[in-house]
């Protein structure tokens, strides 16, 4: 009994150990800088700063590519609402049950042909 709770003691004692030994290098990934609170842009040449040189992030960015108008929009929409309505139409429950129930009598004759296979040529 005694070697047990001196063999869990070491245990806590080892976990402990390893959190210690963790911790610092966690500590590490804890600091902040700029890029990470800044946008991407705004740390670039040319981008607006304030007089002590820090990005002004209160001009928006401009837009990296265009926007699509309401027009490409519109198609976009009417693209996927005609996907949707496709697949809605899919096989109906009966359908579905029926090709269920023929995969499984398929199964159930390969399997017993490959028995049979199998059972021929241990007698060997």
């Amino acid at each position: 009994m005694k070697i047990a709770a001196r063999r869990a003691n070491l245990t806590r004692i080892a976990a402990l150990a390893a959190i210690a030994a963790v911790l610092p290098a966690l500590s590490a990934c804890g600091g902040a800088n700029l890029a990470d609170a800044a946008p991407d842009a705004a740390l670039q040449p040319g981008y607006a700063t304030q007089p002590d040189g820090y990005p002004n992030l209160n001009v928006a960015p401009v837009a990296a590519t265009n926007q699509i108008d309401d027009a490409e929009r519109a198609a976009l929409a009417a693209e996927l609402e005609t996907a949707r309505r496709a697949q809605a139409g899919g096989p109906s429950a009966a359908a579905a049950r029926a090709e269920q129930a023929r995969l499984r009598r398929l199964a159930r004759s390969h399997a017993g042909a490959k028995l049979t296979q199998i059972e021929a040529t241990q007698g060997q």
